[in-house]
């Protein structure tokens, strides 16, 4: 999910997602333009690691043509909630 505007309104996604996923939800802030990306996981943080991650992160670069690896890194970085 992206969140962009009044931060103020974040606060009732972030409880729904919440709500909706058991696993995780990673908030990762997009340092050029102020929005906030949000990957939220159904499953628990012990059914995977980010370690567990990076060979799928290569095989979407290689079908999507897009930075996935890089992707995974700033998830490493952002916000556990």
């Amino acid at each position: 999910m992206n969140l962009a505007g009044e931060r103020a309104r974040y606060v009732a996604h972030l409880g729904r997602l919440c709500e909706a996923f058991p696993g995780p939800v990673l908030l990762v802030p997009v340092a050029t333009d102020g929005n906030l990306l949000i990957f939220a996981f159904a499953q628990r943080t012990q059914a995977w690691t980010f370690e567990s991650l990076e060979a799928t992160a290569e095989e979407l670069q290689s079908e999507f043509a897009l930075e996935f690896p890089r992707f995974l890194g700033r998830l490493r970085t952002g916000d556990l909630l």
